[in-house]
């Protein structure tokens, strides 16, 4: 019976070795998949922040431009201002046409 109960201690500790190795393999394998997201999440942090500065660039230009526009039309208009209120009045018209059946 002392070789039975000493059979099933030996498995015990064995078995307990073997978990432990296994719950420390885990442990690194989770800390790597921490580590990897944990990189991820930086890098994605950084491209994110390259296009802000993509996008706020863009919409600067063309905020520019627009205004540009605008000041363009306001000088065509000033310049020839009859001109440009027979055009008015022309597209309020064909608008009004549209819009209204």
């Amino acid at each position: 019976m002392n070789s039975t109960t000493s059979t099933s201690a030996n498995s015990g500790r064995d078995s307990k070795i073997g978990h432990d190795w296994s719950k420390d393999s885990l442990g690194q394998t989770a800390d790597k998949i921490g580590d990897n997201l944990e990189t991820a999440a930086v890098h994605a942090g950084q491209k994110v922040r390259e296009l802000a500065g993509d996008v706020s660039n863009e919409l600067a230009n063309a905020s520019n431009k627009i205004s540009q526009g605008s000041e363009a039309v306001m000088t065509q208009i000033r310049s020839h201002p009859v001109q440009s209120s027979l055009m008015a009045l022309a597209a309020g018209f064909v608008l009004g046409k549209i819009i209204r059946p």
